[in-house]
């Protein structure tokens, strides 16, 4: 039987309404960033787990990550000490190849090191990742409805549970059963929009 899954979509409308994706994210504390894949300039991708030995082996990009962060188009800009090393506005004035590569060079700052800060702003929805060694990830959110349907940015939990934000002024939970049982949804949860659809294998 295929996987069943449900899905739950809370509309933000001041802060409180990002509570529990906040506390979600807070297990992201104390893991590790083994890799960051680069697709284009402004899709990048960290995978983030603990069972990634340390320090990292040559042949790690083969083991699947605990966590991966996706950005999902979204600007993004990485910092160290509050002051900005590297932002997508600035490499995007580079040709695609150039863009490309500059940004994995600049991601790797970020790899090998652990998460020591999660948190989700409001009213601008970007997340932003505290590493080690005062190196920061903000990676915005823009806001746009009409952005089609694509979201601002997204997190796969170790469960396979999709968390994502955007477009506009909400975020969602993607949950699966193997099992083809509906996924637990919190009872604080029941007012928000829900659908539930057998996933395609």
């Amino acid at each position: 039987m295929g996987a069943y899954q449900r899905v739950v979509i809370k509309r933000i409308h001041d802060s409180r309404d990002l509570d529990d994706l906040r506390d979600s994210l807070q297990a992201l504390v104390g893991q590790m960033c083994w890799r960051v894949r680069v697709s284009a300039s402004d899709e990048v991708v960290l995978e983030i787990g603990d069972h990634a030995p340390d320090p990292l082996p040559e042949g790690l990009g083969s083991i699947p990550g605990y966590w991966t962060i996706g950005t999902r188009g979204s600007d993004w800009v990485l910092s160290r000490q509050d002051v900005i090393v590297a932002q997508l506005q600035q490499i995007l004035e580079h040709d695609f190849r150039d863009s490309v590569a500059i940004t994995a060079e600049h991601m790797k700052t970020i790899t090998g090191l652990r998460i020591v800060a999660v948190d989700i702003a409001y009213p601008d929805l970007a997340l932003t990742l505290g590493f080690e060694h005062d190196v920061a990830l903000r990676i915005a959110a823009n806001h746009d409805e009409d952005d089609y349907g694509v979201s601002d940015w997204e997190v796969f939990m170790p469960d396979g549970t999709l968390l994502d934000v955007g477009p506009g002024m909400k975020w969602r939970t993607v949950a699966a059963s193997r099992q083809g049982a509906p996924a637990h949804m919190d009872a604080d949860a029941q007012d928000d929009d829900t659908a539930e659809n057998p996933a395609h294998s």
